[in-house]
């Protein structure tokens, strides 16, 4: 457990994610996962309840519109993903399909970098500290980030933990290069499939 966590943020990524259930059970696989927020592939098993609503989004065997609208795909309408519309989330909150934001951490002293998953709570926070980034002329690699965690009450009324993002400093030009080769463009080209470009915009912004 820890108050903050404090490092170079190495790197970013979108992603989304679907559960079989409003509470999966731990070991439980995702239905479907998307790291562009536009397209899903299929990682788990279909359960009954799901299969009717996703037919109507389905692009191929594995791949689905993951989008909260229509998509057009060599002149084929694909119609938005059901459960990415508010209203389908627990207790008709939220949606049912998660975005998220996935950062890797290098904090003092590690070896690699600190995975921490940024839910739909903490969403709007990120997103506005992450789009403040390009003012500073730096790409988000050369940016020492804090995260620390405020309670907060969701609108269903339950307690829960918002991640709040703050910048505590730059490091030296050599130093963000050395970062960017060893770690950045190695989770572009491996784990990540969608990275923010170094002007700060997400992936599919204009």
């Amino acid at each position: 457990m820890l108050d903050s966590i404090t490092g170079i943020l190495v790197y970013y990524q979108r992603h989304g994610v679907l559960w079989p259930s409003e509470e999966p059970l731990p070991g439980a696989q995702p239905v479907m996962h998307s790291y562009d927020l536009k397209v899903a592939e299929q990682v788990g098993p279909i359960p009954e309840h799901m299969i009717d609503a996703l037919e109507k989004c389905r692009i191929d065997d594995r791949h689905f519109n993951w989008s909260d609208t229509e998509l057009v795909i060599d002149g084929r309408k694909i119609a938005a993903n059901p459960y990415n519309q508010y209203g389908t989330g627990k207790k008709g909150i939220g949606k049912a399909a998660r975005e998220q934001r996935i950062l890797f951490i290098l904090r003092p002293g590690d070896i690699y970098p600190l995975v921490v998953t940024i839910q739909p709570g903490s969403l709007n926070d990120f997103r506005k500290f992450f789009l403040n980034i390009p003012k500073l002329g730096l790409p988000y690699h050369h940016c020492v980030v804090d995260l620390s965690l405020k309670k907060e009450i969701s609108r269903g009324g339950q307690p829960y933990a918002k991640i709040v993002p703050k910048l505590a400093g730059t490091v030296a030009k050599e130093v963000g290069d050395m970062v960017k080769k060893k770690f950045t463009d190695v989770l572009d080209r491996g784990v990540a499939r969608a990275v923010a470009d170094d002007d700060g915009r997400e992936p599919g912004d204009e």
